[in-house]
């Protein structure tokens, strides 16, 4: 029983709301704690100004007396009335009166009295003297009180006598203080703890609440906190919302393109035997003597190479996260031929026919990297500019310390503005007519997995130009 409550009381204690009740409450009573001190401070100083003053009226009264002195027992009961073993007044210039018992020797220790001036400055100079006295110095000693009566500071007085009742008085004042200040600590601290937690705690810890449920099923949370603050905590929920919608729509896209990627890999090998099967059929009709069959089989060709191009673009954009990368060197003049190539550039037509493809750059310019990926990331460039209109590539390449830029240019039309607001999104279509929209997509994720990240330089009626940063020495 006892280990399964402490179990259940751990988890509360190191809670946000016990941390700020422990603190409130030490807060509190560190302050009250300081009032307390002072307040015993200025309770002794006002005892003993008592005790000074009905001094002083008592030498005041034995100065009007007609008899020389006053008689033992009226001496006795004055000074009964103040605990004292003497009481002496100086007069300025008139004369300084005694008053003591008979056995004073007999009453008083052999050690010197520890003297006390209430009126010597301000009222925290007293509180040493008054901790010492809650202490329990005096218990034992004589204490000596000297101060100026408080109606006349021209007269002198000093009052002789045991130090326990002055104890005792403090130890009474501080018990009564200390029970009503920790009434004072705990009412105090439970009305600024209820007020903190209703407007920090809770707030946080529904929000906190919140973040948990959605971080075990972010596509199907929906809650929404209905409070409408304008604080931090506030920011902090608009935050989490803005943050949510963000995730969940991108959670969505994520799903769908699962989905898709994995119908296509199932129907991708028996898509691929059905489309080899009709490029030989094709290949077979384009050397028909039948000039119909002859005319139409290139145009049959070319559509059935387009849906294989189709259908690896989306498989390839789908798998990115199985690929098997391998660094090596790779100079980059002899990957711009093998890209040019790739593009169907003929070295030997003339200028103005065809696509053109050149490189600058250091003919030693070379870095590591996976070299497959490379060629897919300026083949899909290439192919994406070819297709928009562009007659001349070039590929320019600037060796730095630690990475390279590799930049490359189109002579066509440029990008309209729709495109460039989704640049590198998936099923944005650059410029082709029926493409899928993947090879920016594939572009920008290779990139990323080879360490860099490829952004749009710029673009115009004059042409376009992608910007790719690379690592020089990247490992996978």
């Amino acid at each position: 029983m006892a280990s399964s409550f402490i179990s259940l009381l751990i988890p509360h204690a190191r809670s946000l709301g016990a941390k700020l009740l422990t603190v409130t409450l030490v807060s509190v009573m560190a302050i009250e704690t300081l009032l307390l001190v002072q307040a015993i401070a200025v309770e002794q100083r006002r005892y003993l100004m008592r005790d000074v003053d009905k001094a002083h009226l008592i030498m005041l009264a034995l100065t009007e007396t007609p008899m020389e002195a006053p008689n033992m027992i009226l001496r006795d009961k004055l000074l009964s009335g103040l605990a004292a073993q003497s009481i002496s007044a100086d007069f300025p210039g008139i004369m300084t009166m005694v008053l003591q018992r008979r056995d004073l020797a007999a009453g008083l220790n052999d050690e010197e009295p520890r003297i006390l001036h209430p009126a010597d400055g301000a009222w925290f100079h007293d509180i040493p003297s008054a901790l010492l006295t809650l202490w329990g110095q005096g218990l034992r000693s004589e204490i000596a009180v000297v101060a100026p009566a408080p109606q006349d500071t021209q007269v002198q007085v000093t009052i002789r006598k045991s130090g326990r009742g002055l104890v005792r008085h403090l130890r009474q004042y501080a018990s009564n203080i200390l029970g009503l200040s920790l009434l004072i600590s705990l009412f105090t601290g439970l009305l600024v703890y209820a007020a903190l937690y209703t407007l920090i705690v809770r707030p946080i810890r529904q929000l906190a609440e919140q973040m948990q449920r959605f971080a075990k099923a972010p596509e199907r949370f929906s809650q929404v906190l209905s409070q409408q603050r304008r604080d931090e905590i506030g920011v902090v929920q608009e935050s989490f919302d803005l943050m949510r919608d963000t995730v969940q729509s991108a959670f969505r896209q994520k799903s769908r393109l699962a989905t898709l990627g994995t119908a296509v890999t199932k129907i991708n090998h028996d898509l691929k035997n059905v489309l080899s099967t009709a490029l030989l059929m094709g290949d077979s009709l384009a050397s028909s003597s039948d000039p119909m069959v002859a005319k139409i089989a290139p145009r049959l060709v070319a559509s059935i190479e387009k849906a294989t191009s189709v259908c690896t673009d989306t498989l390839d954009f789908t798998r990115d996260a199985a690929l098997s990368l391998q660094p090596e060197p790779v100079r980059l003049a002899g990957l711009a031929l093998e890209v040019g190539n790739a593009l169907g550039v003929d070295p030997s037509a003339p200028a103005g026919v065809g696509l053109a493809f050149c490189y600058e750059g250091p003919q030693d310019a070379s870095l590591v990297s996976d070299r497959l990926s490379l060629f897919r990331i300026l083949s899909n460039l290439g192919h994406n500019a070819a297709q928009a209109g562009a007659r001349q590539l070039t590929l320019r390449v600037e060796v730095g310390e630690e990475s390279l830029n590799l930049q490359l240019c189109d002579d066509g039309p440029g990008l309209p503005q729709r495109v460039q607001d989704h640049l590198f999104e998936p099923f944005i279509s650059v410029g082709k007519a029926g493409g899928t929209g993947l090879g920016l997509a594939i572009v920008r994720d290779l990139s990323e997995l080879l360490g860099g990240e490829v952004s749009l330089d710029k673009t115009d009626s004059s042409g376009t130009c992608f910007r790719l940063r690379l690592p020089r020495d990247w490992s996978y």
